[in-house]
């Protein structure tokens, strides 16, 4: 996720936190990530939240594949409101 402050902008400071073996549900997530804040910029806000994970993609003679980064979803609470887009094609079709 990266980080800006409102009236001052980006910082140009990205946080990485592993999901992995975490629901995206787990209420400690939210603690988690804002314990990530970088302490010297206590009025930061989370921006571009980007979620990756692995995906399966199934192939026109009906074969599994799984993939890195094949699901991608990311939230930004821009001035317009908050959006989220996501998805991306299996690496032989990108």
């Amino acid at each position: 996720m990266d980080w800006f402050v409102f009236g001052a902008g980006g910082l140009g400071v990205r946080t990485r936190l592993s999901l992995a073996g975490t629901s995206i549900n787990d209420a400690h997530l939210v603690t988690h990530a804002l314990g990530s804040k970088p302490v010297g910029s206590p009025d930061a806000e989370m921006s571009d939240i980007l979620v990756t994970g692995t995906g399966t993609w199934v192939d026109a003679q009906g074969e599994q594949h799984q993939e890195q980064r094949l699901v991608e979803l990311t939230v930004s609470p821009a001035s317009i409101g908050l959006s989220a887009e996501g998805g991306r094609l299996p690496r032989h079709l990108g």
